[in-house]
Parts: structure tokens; sequence; C-alpha cells
């Protein structure tokens, strides 16, 4: 299942596995059940903060840019861990309100409700039973790492160049999230 994804990389995946995808708007249900064809895969029209799927019915839910566009982040995780299988888990992002908008001074009109760190993991710790929280930025590239200290090294310049352990100043948080044994 993906909300707010970009549909062509993931929508070929999605049909090498057969899967669902939900989005909320009727021309990217129409967009995508137009261009991807296949008989395990299906495209509804739905809300993130009410699924039209049955209670236990995904292994996976993949939602990637999606919580800081909902004032109703609560019921949206209340939703995915009602859709998840018992061994099920959740792959989400979330910008870091602190990084992502507070240092740079830069406001997002279309995100209505961004978290702060600590936000974002009491918000899943409410959901779920486990949680691993991954962090990226930019870094001559894209990085995608653990927000904790891990046995690589970071510079960044931001006043003066500095070193840290682990990913220094993650814009985005990428968790698993889940209530069996994460991957």
């Amino acid at each position: 299942m993906i909300w707010n994804a970009q549909e062509s990389a993931i929508c070929r995946n999605l049909t090498a596995t057969g899967r669902w995808s939900t989005y909320i708007d009727t021309p990217t249900v129409e967009r995508a059940r137009g261009k991807y064809v296949a008989d395990n895969l299906r495209f509804l029209q739905g809300s993130a903060t009410d699924i039209p799927l049955d209670d236990d019915s995904v292994y996976l839910v993949v939602s990637f840019e999606t919580i800081e566009h909902l004032m109703e982040q609560d019921r949206m995780l209340y939703e995915i861990r009602r859709v998840l299988r018992p061994e099920g888990f959740l792959l989400i992002s979330s910008p870091d309100k602190y990084e992502y908008s507070d240092v740079p001074g830069y406001h997002n009109e279309f995100h209505l409700k961004e978290l702060y760190r600590q936000e974002f993991e009491a918000l899943l710790q409410k959901h779920f039973s486990r949680h691993a929280l991954l962090g990226q930025r930019v870094v001559f590239g894209s990085l995608i790492a653990s927000a904790e200290t891990r046995p690589f090294l970071s510079w960044s310049k931001v006043e003066e160049q500095s070193r840290s352990e682990g990913l220094a100043h993650a814009v985005y948080h990428i968790a698993v999230a889940g209530d069996g044994p994460l991957p």
C-alpha cells in the first residue's frame, strides 16, 4: 500500500509482487489504473484516516511524505495498525520539524502538521510495540542511516565544520514499526 508516492518506479515493483495502492484523489487513481495494469495489482481510492481494507489484511504499509499533510495523524496510524497483520510492519517517513522548518526558517504551505523527532517517536510508540528510526539528509547525494550513534562518521558545515558519530541533522526520519520482529 502506498499513499502519496512517486507512482512510476513503485508501481512497477508492485506489479511484480501483487499489491494494493491507495490514493485519496480520483485522477491519480484513474491514471494509475490505466497505466499499470496487472491481475495482481489494485488501485483504491481512500483516505489514510479511513483505509478501504479489512482488518489484518496486509503485511506491509509504505507511507512516505504523507503524515505531515494530515492533522489526523493519530487516526492515520490507528488505521495503518488496523489493516496490518500481526507480523506486518510499517515503513513511514516524516520531516523533522526542527531541521526541515525551524533551522532554515522555511514554511511548506502544504504541510498541515510537522512533527519534531520526539513527537514522531511518541506517535509510533502509541500504536506499535517496536520501531527503529533512521535519518535521511542530502550528503553529496542522499543518505539513509540510523539517527543514533553507529559505526560511521559524518561531517557537516552549518556554522563551522563539525564531526559527529552517526547521521547528524537528519531532515527526514524514516521509521520501521510493527508489533512483531522488525526486518
